[in-house]
């Protein structure tokens, strides 16, 4: 919130300036202060169990399977190609980094699904479906702020917990080869928590990894 009244006032200072009503821009002298990111945090497997019951077959909850059976980063989905798209495989054109251009493991059902997709579902409004998410979550009982990026650690965590080998966490997820930030960063371990706890969930949403 810090960071969105900053840039606020900045814009109106800039405006008061340019409409000549103050005769300095002090918008240089304000001051944001120390802004400290929320800690990211995957959903727990009663959350991910709460959220998919919540999803029906409309365009919006097939966007956040892709999210969830991926681990893509919010702008990555704009990336995928159908002609990039094989039977239980992925490509995803990330631009971060040179790791991030990967080819993700899926499952047969959400190859077809991408296959069968309209532009649409590829390119849309993040803001609003950030604000959709928060919204179904809320109705799920899952009362913090969930993004994207809440989906990207879900899956890094559900890939661990599946005990896929850690070289392949880290090409699914974009990362650089040793990075630390797969294990480190991504994953919220939970040791009461089973590989068949997640396939229950997830059914053939989720690949034989």
């Amino acid at each position: 919130m810090r960071a969105e009244v900053y840039q606020l006032m900045r814009q109106i200072c800039k405006k008061t300036f340019e409409l000549e009503f103050i005769k300095k821009d002090v918008s240089q002298f304000l001051d944001r202060g120390k802004i400290e990111k929320p800690e990211r945090r995957a959903l727990t497997i009663d959350e991910q169990r709460r959220l998919l019951g919540q999803l029906t077959s409309d365009l919006f909850s097939r966007r956040v399977m892709f999210y969830l059976c991926t681990g893509a980063r919010p702008s990555e989905i704009a990336t995928v190609k159908k002609d990039e798209i094989r039977p239980g495989w992925i490509k995803i054109n990330g631009t971060k980094t040179k790791g991030s251009v990967r080819w993700v493991k899926v499952s047969t059902r959400l190859s077809e699904m991408l296959k069968g997709e309209s532009p649409e579902f590829f390119k849309f409004d993040a803001k609003k479906f950030r604000m959709h998410l928060q919204r179904v979550c809320l109705k799920a009982g899952i009362t913090y702020d969930v993004d994207t990026y809440t989906l990207r650690h879900t899956f890094a965590t559900n890939v661990y917990i599946l005990r896929v080998p850690e070289k392949d966490r880290q090409t699914y997820m974009g990362h650089a080869p040793g990075s630390a930030m797969t294990n480190g960063v991504y994953t919220t371990f939970s040791p009461d928590v089973t590989a068949q706890n997640i396939y229950d969930i997830y059914g053939d949403w989720y690949p034989e990894f």
